[in-house]
C-alpha cells in the first residue's frame, strides 16, 4: 500500500508543471455499457491510469463502484459515480423529454445506495424536462434532497450537478444554477456546515438531432458563465464532454474549472 503512494509521488514529480496542473483536475471516466468483460476492462483501465497519474478521481457507473474501489486500494484516488444518468446516448429532442426525468425519491435512493457501496463523490443529472418547462421548484427540491441525503454527521459527499448546458438556453441555465445555489444555501443554514457543490456542464451522452457524431460537451462560453455564477457562492465547476487535447484542458483550467471529466485522462497528460 505504502509503495503505491510512493510510486505515484515519483511519477507525478516527473510531470511538467502544465501536465501536473491537468492531472490535478482529471476525473478519469468510464460510463459506457458494453458486455461484462469489456466493462471490467474499461473500469480497470481508467483506474490504472488514475493511479499512475495521481488523478483526483475516477467516475464509473454505480454497478462498478466496488470494482473501482478494489482497483484503487492504497491510493488517494476517489471513486465518483453517477445519479439519474442515461443508460445510452440520446438525441437532444429525446433529452428534452427524458434526461434526468426520474422521480426525486428514486434519485435519493440511488444516492443512498452509491454511498453505501463506497462512492466518495456523486455526479447527479438535473431534471432537464423540468428545466425546459421552467419548473424551478422541482429543480430546487431534487437538488436539496440529494444534498441532504449525503450530508449528514456520518458522511459529507461532494455532489456535482450535471446541467447539460449545451442544449439549454441562457435563461434555463440561469434557472438551474440559481436553484442549485439556493438548495446549497438552504441546506447549509439547516445543518450548520457547507455542502460541497459543483456545477458540471455535460453528460457527454447527448447528441444533435440527426447527427449522432455531434456530442454536446463543455464550451468556453458555458464554462465562463458557470464560473461567473459560482463566484462568491462556494460552488466549483467541472467541465465535461469533448475535452480531448492538453490544449483544451489547459484552457479550461485557465478559465477556473476545478475538475475536468474525460474518458481519456492519460492522453491529456501524456
Amino acid at each position: 500500500m505504502k509503495k503505491a503512494n510512493t510510486d505515484l509521488s515519483v511519477f507525478k514529480a516527473n510531470l511538467t508543471q502544465q501536465q501536473r496542473k491537468i492531472a490535478n483536475t482529471v476525473d478519469n471516466t468510464y460510463l459506457n455499457i458494453n458486455d461484462e468483460a469489456a466493462d471490467r476492462q474499461g473500469v480497470d483501465k481508467v483506474c490504472r491510469e488514475a493511479r499512475q497519474n495521481a488523478f483526483p478521481a475516477v467516475c464509473v457507473r454505480p454497478e462498478q463502484i466496488t470494482r473501482a474501489r478494489k482497483n484503487l486500494e492504497g491510493s488517494n484516488v476517489k471513486v465518483a459515480t453517477v445519479i439519474g444518468f442515461p443508460r445510452a446516448k440520446m438525441s437532444k429532442s429525446q433529452a428534452y423529454m427524458e434526461l434526468g426525468n426520474i422521480p426525486v425519491d428514486e434519485k435519493v435512493r440511488e444516492a443512498e445506495n452509491a454511498v453505501s457501496l463506497g462512492a466518495d463523490e456523486l455526479d447527479a443529472v438535473i431534471n432537464i424536462p423540468a428545466a425546459i418547462s421552467e419548473n424551478t421548484d422541482k429543480i430546487f427540491d431534487e437538488s436539496y434532497r440529494i444534498l441532504e441525503t449525503v450530508n449528514t454527521p456520518v458522511h459529507q459527499v461532494p455532489v456535482k450537478f450535471i446541467m447539460e448546458t449545451g442544449i439549454l438556453d441562457h435563461e434555463q441555465k440561469e434557472n438551474i444554477a440559481d436553484r442549485i445555489m439556493l438548495a446549497k444555501k438552504s441546506l447549509e443554514d439547516k445543518i450548520g456546515f457547507e455542502p460541497s457543490v459543483t456545477y458540471k456542464t455535460s453528460t457527454g451522452f447527448i447528441y444533435e438531432d440527426g447527427n449522432p457524431d455531434k456530442i454536446f460537451g463543455a464550451t468556453e462560453q458555458d464554462v465562463k458563465f458557470l464560473i461567473e455564477k459560482a463566484k462568491g457562492a462556494g460552488i466549483k465547476v467541472k467541465a465535461s464532454g469533448g475535452i480531448k487535447t492538453p490544449e483544451q484542458a489547459q484552457r479550461m483550467i485557465e478559465l477556473g474549472v476545478d475538475r475536468i471529466g474525460t474518458s481519456g485522462g492519460a492522453g491529456l497528460v501524456g
